[in-house]
C-alpha cells in the first residue's frame, strides 16, 4: 500500500521576451527582422509554459489535489498506472505568450544511462529536427529554470523496481512549436498505449539514451505492468507572411523620415503597421493574416495619390509620386477655346505645360486637383500680299487658333510661283493634296506669294534630217499670245497660271530635207497641243520611209473661162505642186517630176466633150512626156491648153480631167519626203463667160 509521503513540487519556467519600444509619429523602430516562419494564434490561446510533478503515497487525489492547489492544471493520469509504487501525478502552467512556452519534452533513463540518479545531471543535449537543443531537468536549478523544490527530484518510477527516471524539458523553437496539450497513455499493450496518443495528434515522449524508441514510463516495473506513454502537442497555429507588411513599412518609413512635413500623412498608417510588426514576437503573432496584408496595404496606399480631372480626363486616377501622369482637356464649345489648367500651379511638366490642353507632368507627394479652363476664342486674320508679279489668295481670310487656310495665288504672265514667305503669324505653309496650307496659332498672320520669272526652252530637231534646229524661248515672251495666234508655235498662259507651248507638229519646218527615201511624219512624243511645264524640252522630227508609187492618176476640176483664151486660142494654167493642197512638199530642189500631158479630153456631167492639147507656156507643142524641174519647197509650171474656137460654142461649167504623173525612183532619184499623190489635186481655172457671145480670132 502506498503511503503519504512528503511532496516535491518543481516548477519549470521559461522566461523569454522581446523588448519593444513604443511607437509615435515621430520616430519608428526597424522591425524589419525576418523569420523563417511565422505563425498567428489568437490572443486568447494559452501555451504551457511550467511543469510540476508530485508524488503522493497515499492516492491519486492527493497527488492531484497537491498540484492544483499549488496552482498547476492537472494532466494525464498516475505516471505509475498498472506498476505499483506511489501515486506519480503531474500538472502545468499557462501564458498567452508562445514566446515563454515548452516546445519538447524529454526523459532521462538513469538506469539504462548508468549514471547516478541520486546526482542527476541539470542539463542535457538532445537532437530533435536535426538540431541540438539544451534540455533541461524539472526540479534543477540550473540555467534559467527557477525551480520550487521542497523535497527533491521525482523520479517517474517512484516507488516500485522499475528504471529511475527523470523529466526534462525545452523552450528551443529549434524543437518545435509552443505546446498547448500534455497528456498519458498507459496499456498492457505497449502499440495500444502509444497509438492512443499517436492518434489523437501527440507526440510521444522518447528517452536520450534511445530517441528513437518511445519511452515506457514504467520500463523495469516488472512484466506484469503496463505500458505507460507520456504525449505532448504543439498548438495548432496558422502559417502568416509579413514580407509584404515588412517591405512597405521600410519605404514609407524611409521616406517619412527624410522627406520632410510632405510625408506627415504617412504617421498613422506606419503607428499601425509597427504596432503590427512588434506584436510579431519571434515569429509568433496575434494579428491575422487579413490585419497584416491591410496594414501592408495601408501603407501603399498611403503611397499613392490621386489625380481628379474636371472638364478632361487623365491617364489614371491612382499614382505613385513620381509618376508620369497625362491629362487631356475636352473639346472646347462652339467660340470658346482652352486656357489653362487650373490648380496646376507648382506641377512639373515634363510634355507640355499649363497652358496646353494636353499635358504630362510628374506625380507629386500630393492629391492633385485639375479643372480645365476654358475662355473666348479670338479671331486671327490672315493677310496675303506679293513681290509684285501677281496676287495672292487666302481662303477663308480670318479663323480662330486651329483653322486650317487654303492659299491661292495668281501669276503674272511668264510667271510662276516660287514660294510663300511667312511675314508674321508665327505659323509655317504645308501642301495638302496639291494645296498650300497654314493653320492658324494665336496671332495674326501675314504671307507674301513670291513669284519668280519663267524660263525655258523648247527646241525643234530634225533628227535624221537635215536642216537648223529651230528653238523658241519663253523668256522672249512679254504678252499673252492672242487668240489670233492658235495654230501657230507660241507660249501661252496656262489655266492654273503656269506656261505651256503650242505648236503644229504635223508641217515640216521650212529648210529641213529628209533622208532618201523617207517622208517628214511629225515629231517624236508631240501633238498637236502640248502642256510643257518648267523644264527644256525637246522634240525630234520623225522620217518614215517611203514606197515607189509608179505611175499615179490626177484628176482636176478645170472651169473653163472664154475670157482667158489668147487669140491663138491657147488657154493658160499653172499646176501647182509643193503645196499644203497637194501634198507635194519636200521634193529636192530641181528633181524631175514626169507628166504624160498629150492631147485630151475633158467631159461634164452633161455629156459635153471637149479636146485640146497641152503646150508650153511659149506655145510649143507637148507631145508625149513633159518634165517639171521643182524647186526647194513650192513649184509652179506654165503650160497652156489648144482648144479649137469651134469646139467652145457650146461648152461651159466645170469640167474633169485626168493626168498621169509618173514616178520612177531609179531613174529620177527623186527623193521625197511627204508624198501622197492620191489626194494631190491640180488646180486649172477656166470659165466660160458667155457661152452664145464670145468670139476666138
Amino acid at each position: 500500500m502506498k503511503k503519504a509521503f512528503s511532496f516535491l513540487l518543481s516548477l519549470l519556467v521559461v522566461c523569454a521576451a522581446l523588448p519593444l519600444t513604443p511607437v509615435t509619429a515621430q520616430a519608428f523602430d526597424n522591425f524589419m527582422q525576418a523569420y523563417d516562419a511565422e505563425y498567428y494564434a489568437p490572443a486568447s490561446a494559452s501555451f504551457i509554459c511550467q511543469i510540476a510533478l508530485y508524488y503522493s503515497s497515499s492516492s491519486d487525489e492527493d497527488a492531484i489535489s497537491h498540484i492544483e492547489s499549488a496552482g498547476y492544471t492537472p494532466f494525464g493520469g498516475d505516471f505509475n498506472a498498472g506498476a505499483g509504487g506511489k501515486f506519480v501525478h503531474a500538472g502545468y502552467k499557462t501564458t498567452s505568450d508562445p514566446t515563454k512556452a515548452l516546445t519538447a519534452l524529454r526523459i532521462w533513463d538513469f538506469t539504462a544511462g548508468g549514471d547516478n540518479p541520486d546526482t542527476p545531471r541539470d542539463s542535457a543535449t538532445g537532437t530533435v529536427n536535426g538540431s541540438a537543443c539544451a534540455f533541461y531537468r524539472v526540479g534543477s536549478g540550473a540555467g534559467e529554470w527557477t525551480p520550487n523544490v521542497l523535497d527533491g527530484d521525482v523520479n517517474l518510477n517512484q516507488g516500485n523496481s522499475g528504471h529511475h527516471l527523470k523529466l526534462y524539458v525545452t523552450a528551443d523553437r529549434s524543437a518545435g512549436l509552443p505546446l498547448a496539450a500534455l497528456d498519458t497513455a498507459h496499456d498492457k499493450t505497449a502499440a495500444t498505449a502509444y497509438n492512443t496518443l499517436l492518434n489523437a495528434g501527440y507526440t510521444v515522449a522518447t528517452s536520450f539514451q534511445t530517441p528513437s524508441a518511445y519511452q515506457d514510463l514504467n520500463a523495469g516495473a516488472g512484466s506484469n505492468s503496463d505500458y505507460n506513454y507520456l504525449g505532448f502537442k504543439a498548438f495548432a497555429f496558422t502559417a502568416v507572411d509579413s514580407a509584404d507588411l515588412r517591405s512597405a513599412y521600410a519605404a514609407a518609413k524611409e521616406r517619412y523620415e527624410n522627406g520632410g512635413s510632405a510625408y506627415s500623412f504617412l504617421s498613422a498608417p506606419l503607428t499601425a503597421a509597427a504596432a503590427i510588426l512588434a506584436d510579431l514576437n519571434d515569429g509568433f503573432t496575434s494579428r491575422t493574416q487579413a490585419e497584416i496584408d491591410d496594414a501592408a496595404a495601408a501603407l501603399g496606399n498611403a503611397l499613392f495619390f490621386t489625380v481628379t480631372v474636371s472638364g478632361g480626363s487623365c491617364s489614371g486616377s491612382v499614382f505613385k509620386e513620381g509618376d508620369s501622369v497625362t491629362i487631356t482637356a475636352n473639346t472646347p464649345a462652339a467660340g470658346k477655346r482652352f486656357k489653362e489648367w487650373s490648380g496646376a500651379d507648382g506641377l512639373t511638366f515634363t510634355s507640355g505645360s499649363k497652358t496646353e490642353a494636353t499635358a504630362t507632368f510628374t506625380m507629386p507627394a500630393a492629391n492633385v486637383n485639375l479643372t480645365a479652363m476654358y475662355e473666348e476664342e479670338s479671331i486671327y486674320t490672315v493677310s496675303v500680299g506679293s513681290n509684285g508679279h501677281g496676287i495672292g489668295f487666302a481662303n477663308p481670310s480670318s479663323g480662330t487658333s486651329g483653322s486650317m487656310i487654303c492659299l491661292t495665288a495668281t501669276p503674272d504672265w511668264g510667271y510662276r510661283l516660287a514660294r510663300w514667305e511667312v511675314i508674321s503669324g508665327g505659323v509655317q505653309v504645308f501642301r495638302v493634296q496639291n494645296e498650300d496650307m497654314l493653320q492658324i496659332g494665336s496671332k495674326n498672320v501675314v504671307v507674301k506669294a513670291i513669284f519668280e520669272k519663267i524660263v525655258y526652252t523648247v527646241t525643234l530637231s530634225p533628227g535624221e534630217g537635215t536642216g537648223e534646229e529651230i528653238v523658241f524661248s519663253s523668256a522672249a515672251q512679254t504678252e499673252i499670245p492672242t487668240v489670233s495666234n492658235a495654230g501657230y508655235n507660241m507660249f501661252y498662259l496656262e489655266n492654273d497660271g503656269s506656261m505651256g507651248f503650242k505648236f503644229n507638229s504635223s508641217i515640216c519646218p521650212a529648210g529641213w530635207r529628209s533622208p532618201d527615201g523617207k517622208a517628214f511624219d511629225g515629231f517624236l512624243g508631240a501633238a498637236d497641243y502640248n502642256k510643257l511645264r518648267q523644264e527644256n524640252t525637246v522634240f525630234t522630227a520623225d522620217w518614215t520611209t517611203l514606197d515607189n508609187p509608179g505611175d499615179v492618176t490626177l484628176t482636176s476640176n478645170i472651169t473653163l473661162d472664154g475670157d482667158r483664151i489668147d487669140a491663138d486660142g491657147f488657154l493658160p494654167i499653172t499646176i501647182e505642186f509643193c503645196n499644203s493642197d497637194i501634198g507635194l512638199a519636200g521634193l529636192a530642189p530641181e528633181a524631175p517630176l514626169y507628166m504624160n500631158v498629150g492631147s485630151a479630153e475633158m467631159t461634164d456631167g452633161y455629156g459635153h466633150a471637149l479636146s485640146f492639147d497641152v503646150y508650153t507656156s511659149d506655145h510649143s507643142r507637148i507631145d508625149n512626156r513633159f518634165a517639171f524641174a521643182l524647186d526647194e519647197v513650192n513649184h509652179s509650171h506654165d503650160l497652156a491648153l489648144k482648144f479649137d474656137p469651134t469646139a467652145l460654142a457650146n461648152v461651159y461649167g466645170e469640167f474633169n480631167c485626168e493626168w498621169v504623173c509618173s514616178f520612177d525612183w531609179e531613174e529620177t532619184g527623186i527623193t521625197v519626203s511627204r508624198l501622197n499623190p492620191k489626194e494631190a489635186v491640180i488646180s486649172l481655172q477656166m470659165k466660160v463667160k458667155d457661152q452664145n457671145t464670145y468670139s476666138v480670132t
